[in-house]
């Protein structure tokens, strides 16, 4: 996809911006046609805009699609929006299903030991989503699967000032 597509990263649970194209074709600009317009181009047809509210600071996340990381093994098992989900479901019932019983420092060795049973079963994708120990549990409930696995998806302005800047032209359209 031309655009701003191409310079995002991509993160299936978090996927915050879409686009849409113009139906308007007078965009298109031909060099065959118009020899000073320089290459064809369809970057003016594509409009990206919000799907869910971005924080200040907060990285903007395209969809790349299933398809996509299927077809790259080398990226590992990379969780999928459902795998994310999943994951959230399988933490709400594990802790439902802790905090029914009476924590003792043997629980917590059972817990442990559960913990590691569920994740070691657990299709691959859907493990990559899931904390690795069951210390992490309750802070993944919390802001989902998804948020936890990526910790500095939103940037002090001080950080951006240090280490990058947001991209030029922007703009918020109500």
């Amino acid at each position: 996809l031309p655009s701003l597509g191409m310079i995002a990263n991509s993160y299936q649970g978090l996927v915050n911006i879409d686009y849409t194209l113009s139906k308007n074709k007078t965009t298109w600009r031909n060099s065959e046609v118009d020899p000073e317009c320089g290459a064809m181009s369809v970057q003016s047809l594509v409009s990206w805009h919000a799907t869910t509210s971005i924080p200040k600071g907060g990285e903007i996340f395209p969809d790349y699609g299933e398809n996509y990381f299927e077809t790259r093994d080398h990226y590992g098992p990379v969780p999928m929006e459902s795998n994310y989900e999943h994951a959230n479901i399988i933490v709400s019932k594990f802790l439902q299903h802790v905090e029914k019983k009476n924590v003792t420092d043997e629980w917590n060795n059972q817990t442990r030991d559960f913990w590691e049973l569920i994740v070691d079963v657990t299709e691959d994708r859907t493990t990559t989503a899931l904390p690795k120990d069951q210390h992490s549990l309750h802070a993944v409930s919390d802001k989902g699967a998804a948020l936890h696995s990526l910790p500095n998806y939103v940037r002090t302005p001080a950080w951006l000032r240090q280490h990058g800047r947001c991209m030029d032209n922007l703009t918020a359209k109500r």
